[in-house]
């Protein structure tokens, strides 16, 4: 090979390295290329775990928020107290059913969601019943010992402990896809640093 070239014109030696330094960069700008589209590809997905964690912490606030109406009206039997509640039910529904269409494709936090709404249906019913028997309190027809005595039967506390669990798993795994992600955008990003050099060793 090397006497082949040893034999070749000085124009057909210059053609030849000039083609071959244009493969080379042609090459390079194609790596290049490939390792922004992946680290453009990666951002997207960024972006699309942090939303997913927003709506996991928007639950659970909202869990929170029909615990506060639930409390709220067990001590004062105002049904003003009850806002939150209601509230917390209705917005509920709304970040559940965008979390589900954002995990759609990861069917470990699909079985997780399913879990938790199960989980959450159960404190639900429990936290309803409560309402009632406050409301027979109001109305004469029973009294707060019927409360104590239905929710110490009910262990609404270990409902609402399992959902916080269930919540911190999913975002558990949503964290470490992210961080997965940002190891390989490193590595990306020093192996297009290292292609531009000598890209630009070439091009000099």
């Amino acid at each position: 090979m090397m006497k082949f070239f040893g034999n070749l014109s000085l124009g057909k030696k210059l053609y030849s390295g000039f083609t071959a330094v244009i493969l080379i960069l042609i090459m390079l700008s194609t790596i290049t290329f490939m390792n922004f589209s992946k680290q453009h590809q990666a951002t997207i997905w960024n972006k699309h775990t942090y939303e997913v964690l927003m709506e996991l912490d928007a639950l659970l606030e909202e869990m929170l928020n029909m615990e506060t109406g639930q409390r709220g009206f067990a001590l004062t039997g105002n049904e003003a107290s009850l806002e939150p509640f209601i509230n917390g039910k209705a917005d509920f529904e709304q970040h559940y059913n965008k979390v589900k269409e954002l995990t759609s494709d990861n069917p470990k936090q699909q079985e997780l969601l399913a879990e938790l709404k199960s989980v959450q249906q159960e404190w639900l019913r429990i936290a309803e019943n409560s309402i009632e028997l406050r409301r027979n309190v109001v109305n004469g027809i029973g009294t707060m010992d019927d409360i104590i005595i239905e929710e110490q039967a009910a262990h609404g506390k270990e409902f609402f402990d399992k959902f916080r669990q269930i919540i911190q798993e999913s975002q558990n795994i949503e964290t470490e896809l992210l961080e997965a992600r940002v190891e390989e955008a490193e590595r990306l990003k020093q192996t297009t640093d290292f292609v531009i050099i000598i890209g630009s060793i070439f091009q000099c």
